[in-house]
């Protein structure tokens, strides 16, 4: 059985980088770049799709 394997595209755009930068909360900051490598890994966790975005996903 072959299974048809799926590409994820992660965008860092510079206003979320921005944003992480200077967020003040150190655990805060370590959760959501622990939530990104994970997604870099493919495990996107608790997330949804975003109706008529294309192919968009909202991580929660």
């Amino acid at each position: 059985m072959m299974r048809e394997q799926t590409t994820n595209q992660i965008i860092i755009t510079d206003n979320f980088s921005k944003w992480l930068e200077n967020l003040k909360n150190p655990i805060a900051k370590a959760t959501v770049a622990r939530r990104i490598k994970n997604a870099i890994n493919g495990n996107f966790g608790d997330h949804k799709s975003l109706a008529g975005t294309g192919g968009l996903y909202e991580m929660r």
